[in-house]
């Protein structure tokens, strides 16, 4: 008899389940579907966090010139880190 009345019951909505239940059937259908939503809602963020890992933002790679100027950059501060050494 339950589990007759349950397979209807589960389909209900939130609106529906609040005007036709009452009692042990009503906490019965809101713990359900509390538990169903917040599974739903682990379940959205794991796909979110596994789509990320499977996508991961490209970055460009840097060109010719830019690899120069970078290293032009890092020479004089080791350049300028040696003078102002020999200067103390």
């Amino acid at each position: 008899m339950k589990a007759d009345s349950w397979k209807e019951i589960r389909f209900l909505s939130d609106e529906e389940a609040v005007a036709q239940l009452t009692g042990e059937e009503l906490e019965s259908y809101q713990g359900y579907h509390a538990e169903a939503k917040e599974g739903l809602e682990k379940m959205k963020g794991i796909a979110t966090m596994m789509l990320k890992s499977l996508n991961p933002p490209l970055i460009a790679p840097k060109g010719k010139k830019q690899r120069k100027r970078d290293k032009w950059e890092k020479t004089s501060k080791v350049l300028a880190a040696r003078a102002a050494a020999e200067l103390k």
